[in-house]
C-alpha cells in the first residue's frame, strides 16, 4: 500500500478497494462461462456494490489522485447529467442505468494504481496477469482445437457455444464465448502484451517458458479472429517493442543514428507484423490441406444468441452466425479487399459522415448528447448498411454525451498518450522495459478504439481492464515524472518550470 496513506482506516479501506477492483474485473471476465449466473449476480450484488465503492473512495480520497482521475470523475458525472437532459430522469432504461453505474465504477478503477506502492503495483499486475492470462489461455486452447477440427464446442452448463467457426463471406472467423471476433481479438491482444510485460518483469527466468507458450496461444487466436483493427494495433506495438530493444542495445549512439534506426525498424517491423497474421493463416490452411483433413458438409447456420442482454452494452455487433463444422475450401483465407477498405476505413467514413449529419440535423445533440438507442437509427440513414455503433470511441462519446463529454474524454486520452510518450522515450535507464511495454499495451488499445467502441460509453471486460491497467501505468509514470500540478506546487518563487 502507498506509504503516503498513514491513516489506519484509510489504509484498510484502500486495501479493500484494490481487492474489490481486482475481483470485480475477474468476475466480469470469468462470468462469460455462465452468463445466467453472472447476470443474476451482476443485477443484484454487483450493482449494489458500485455506489458503495464510489462513496467510500471519494470519502477517503476526494480528488487527490492526478488530473486524469479528476477528469474521469467529471466525465462520469457529466455522463449522468446528459442522461437527465435526454429524458432519463430516473434512468428507466436498464442499459442507461447500467452504463451510468459503469462510468462511475471506471472513475474509481482508474486511480487504483495510486493506492499502491511500486512493489504493490508489481504484485497486483502479477495477480492480474496470472488470473486473466489463465482464463484466456484456456479459451485460446479451445479456439485452437476448433480451428483445426472445425467443430463447434458447446458449454455443458449453459448449452451455448464456447467456440465455433462463423462461416461467412468474405472470411470465416473464429468466434469464442459467443463474443464478436473483434472484441475477443482485443482481449487476446491485452493478454498477449501482459505476457510480454511479464517476460521482462519476471524475476524467475523459468517463468518465461509458460509466458512464451501463453503468448503463442493468444497470437494464434488473434490470427483466426481476422480482426484487422487489432492486427494493425499489434503491428504498430510490435514495431515499437523492437524499437525499445534496439534502443537498449544502442544506448549511446548519436541522435541521428538512433532516428535513422527507428525509422528503419518501424518501416520493416510494422508491415511484417501485420502480414504475419495472413502468413500464419495460410500456413495452417496449407498444413490442413496437406494432411487431407476432410471437410464436412455445411449445415444451416444456427442462430447466435448474444452473450448478455442489452446488446449495446458490449458496444459491438452480435456474434457472427456459426456453422457446426468448418466450410469446405480455403476457410482461413481473408478475401477482403484491404486496399479498397483502407480508403473507406472499411465503411467507417460513411458512419462518421452520418454522425456529423445527425448532429447538424439536431444541433441540441451537440450540447446534451443522445440516448444510446436514439443514435444509430438516424446515422444509419446515411450508410449503406446498418451499424450498431459509431466505430470510433471519440465519435461515440460525442454522440452519447455531446461536446462537453467529448472534450473531457479527449483531454484524458491526450494526457494518457503524453504519459505513454514520456515513459517510452525516457532516457533514464532505471525506468526499464516493463513500464514501457505496459504503455504500449494501452497505446494498442487506443489504436483499436479509433475503429471500435471499447470504453467511455459502455462497460464490459475490455473497459474495466483498460481503466485498471491505465491507472497502474499512470501511477508508475508519476514516479518517473511527477504530474505537472505537483511540479507547479513544488517550484520556488521565480523558478522557471
Amino acid at each position: 500500500m502507498a506509504e503516503t496513506i498513514t491513516d489506519l482506516r484509510e489504509r484498510r479501506w484502500a486495501q479493500a478497494h484494490v481487492l474489490y477492483a481486482l475481483l470485480l474485473t475477474l468476475f466480469t471476465i470469468y462470468g462469460d462461462l455462465n452468463i445466467y449466473l453472472s447476470e443474476t449476480i451482476e443485477s443484484t450484488y454487483v450493482l449494489l456494490s458500485i455506489p458503495m465503492a464510489v462513496a467510500f473512495y471519494y470519502f477517503f480520497r476526494g480528488l487527490r489522485d492526478g488530473l486524469e482521475c479528476r477528469l474521469m470523475a467529471a466525465y462520469a458525472l457529466w455522463f449522468y447529467l446528459s442522461r437527465l437532459m435526454n429524458g432519463q430522469l430516473w434512468l428507466q432504461t436498464g442499459f442507461e442505468f447500467r452504463t451510468c453505474c459503469g462510468m462511475a465504477l471506471c472513475s474509481v478503477l482508474l486511480p487504483v494504481g495510486m493506492l499502491l506502492s511500486r512493489e504493490g503495483r508489481r504484485r497486483y499486475l502479477d495477480w492480474l496477469t496470472g488470473t486473466v492470462g489463465l482464463f484466456y489461455f484456456a479459451v485460446g486452447l479451445l479456439g485452437i482445437y476448433t480451428v483445426f477440427t472445425g467443430r463447434t464446442l458447446i458449454n455443458p452448463v449453459t448449452e451455448k457455444e464456447l467456440a465455433s467457426i462463423a462461416a461467412a463471406e468474405p472470411v470465416s472467423r473464429l468466434t469464442l464465448l459467443e463474443t464478436h471476433p473483434n472484441m475477443m481479438a482485443l482481449l487476446f491482444f491485452i493478454a498477449l502484451f501482459l505476457m510480454i510485460y511479464q517476460f521482462f518483469a519476471c524475476r524467475r527466468k523459468l517463468w518465461r517458458v509458460p509466458i512464451v507458450l501463453a503468448a503463442a496461444v493468444y497470437y494464434f487466436n488473434i490470427v483466426f479472429t481476422f480482426s484487422r483493427t487489432v492486427m494493425l494495433a499489434f503491428a504498430i506495438c510490435f514495431g515499437l517493442t523492437l524499437l525499445l530493444l534496439l534502443r537498449r542495445a544502442l544506448p549511446r549512439q548519436r541522435l541521428a543514428v538512433q532516428v535513422l534506426a527507428a525509422v528503419l525498424v518501424m518501416a520493416l517491423a510494422v508491415p511484417v507484423g501485420y502480414k504475419s497474421f495472413d502468413l500464419t493463416a495460410r500456413l495452417v490452411s496449407g498444413a490442413m490441406a496437406a494432411e487431407n483433413v476432410p471437410a464436412a458438409e455445411n449445415v444451416p447456420a444456427t442462430e447466435s444468441v448474444p452473450a448478455k442482454e442489452n446488446v449495446p452494452a458490449s458496444g459491438t455487433a452480435a456474434p457472427l452466425p456459426a456453422s457446426e463444422t468448418a466450410p469446405e475450401g480455403s476457410v482461413y483465407e481473408d478475401k477482403r479487399d484491404l486496399s479498397g477498405d483502407m480508403l473507406s476505413l472499411n465503411g467507417r467514413t460513411a458512419i462518421f459522415r452520418g454522425g456529423l449529419l445527425t448532429l447538424l440535423r439536431d444541433p441540441m445533440r451537440i450540447l446534451r448528447g443522445s440516448q444510446w438507442a436514439d443514435i444509430m437509427p438516424y446515422v444509419n440513414q446515411y450508410t449503406a448498411e446498418p451499424h450498431e455503433h459509431m466505430h470510433n470511441y471519440l465519435m461515440q462519446v460525442l454522440m452519447v454525451t455531446g461536446l462537453p463529454g467529448f472534450l473531457l474524454v479527449l483531454a484524458i486520452s491526450l494526457l494518457l498518450l503524453l504519459r505513454i510518450g514520456m515513459v517510452f522515450f525516457s532516457p533514464d535507464p532505471a525506468v526499464g522495459l516493463p513500464p514501457r511495454i505496459l504503455g504500449l499495451l494501452l497505446l494498442g488499445f487506443l489504436i483499436d478504439s479509433m475503429m471500435e467502441v471499447n470504453m467511455f460509453s459502455s462497460t464490459d471486460n475490455r473497459g474495466l481492464l483498460f481503466f485498471l491497467l491505465a491507472g497502474l501505468f499512470l501511477a508508475e509514470s508519476y514516479e518517473i515524472l511527477p504530474p505537472v500540478e505537483g511540479r507547479l506546487l513544488k517550484r520556488k518563487k521565480g523558478e522557471r518550470i
